[in-house]
C-alpha cells in the first residue's frame, strides 16, 4: 500500500519563497547523505587505483612512441578474467598561436605534419542576439571575431610514430613533451 505524504504549508507571512515540509522520509535523508559520502570516497579510491595503472601504462605508451612504434590500446589483466582497457586518443588541448614561430623553429618543415592552424568563432559580448538574426549577411564581423589556435592533427600519434626516423633528437623530445602536456587523459574502460 502506498504511503501518503502529509505536507505542511508554511506560513507565507514569514517572508521569502514559500516552502513546504515533507514528512515520512526522516530516516532516508541521513541514509542518502551517507551514500553520497561513500560514493565520494569510492570515487577517490577509484581515481587512486586508476592513477596507479596509468603511472605504469602511460610511460609504456610514451616510451614506445619515442622509439617510433605506436600502441593505442593496452589490455590490463584482471584476476576475474575481465580485463580493463586503457585507450589513448588523438585528443589534445589547443595551443596559443603565439607558439607557432618557436614550434616551427624546432620542427622545421615537419611542423605542418603535426599541427594545423584552426579558427573558431565566438560571439562578442557586445553583440545583440536579436539583431544578429537580421544582420548576418555582410555584417558578420560585427558579431563574431576570429579566435585562432594551433591544433594537433587528427592523426598526430600515427604521424609521430611513422615519422620517427625523420625527426632529429630535439624534435622528438619536444614533440613528446608537447604531447605529454596536451594529450587528453587516456580512457580506462571496465568491461
Amino acid at each position: 500500500m502506498a504511503k501518503v505524504l502529509k505536507l505542511k504549508e508554511l506560513d507565507s507571512a514569514k517572508g521569502g519563497a514559500e516552502k513546504a515540509e515533507v514528512t515520512g522520509f526522516e530516516a532516508m535523508v541521513p541514509q542518502i547523505r551517507e551514500i553520497d559520502k561513500q560514493m565520494e570516497e569510492l570515487k577517490g579510491k577509484r581515481e587512486d587505483l586508476r592513477g596507479i595503472i596509468m603511472n605504469k601504462v602511460v610511460p609504456m605508451m610514451r616510451e614506445g612512441l619515442s622509439r617510433g612504434y605506436l600502441v593505442k590500446t593496452y589490455i590490463v589483466n584482471s584476476e576475474d578474467e575481465k580485463p580493463a582497457t586503457v585507450l589513448f586518443k588523438n585528443m589534445y588541448s589547443k595551443l596559443d598561436p603565439s607558439n607557432e614561430a618557436p614550434m616551427r623553429e624546432v620542427m622545421g618543415p615537419l611542423f605542418d605534419k603535426f599541427f594545423t592552424k584552426t579558427t573558431d568563432y565566438t560571439m562578442k559580448s557586445s553583440a545583440n542576439k536579436n539583431e544578429l538574426k537580421k544582420l548576418l549577411g555582410d555584417r558578420f564581423s560585427e558579431f563574431f571575431e576570429d579566435v585562432e589556435a594551433l591544433s594537433f592533427t587528427k592523426e598526430f600519434m600515427e604521424q609521430r610514430a611513422g615519422m620517427h626516423d625523420q625527426l632529429n633528437a630535439n624534435s622528438r623530445k619536444n614533440l613528446d613533451e608537447w604531447m605529454a602536456k596536451h594529450q587528453a587523459n587516456p580512457d580506462l574502460r571496465m568491461k
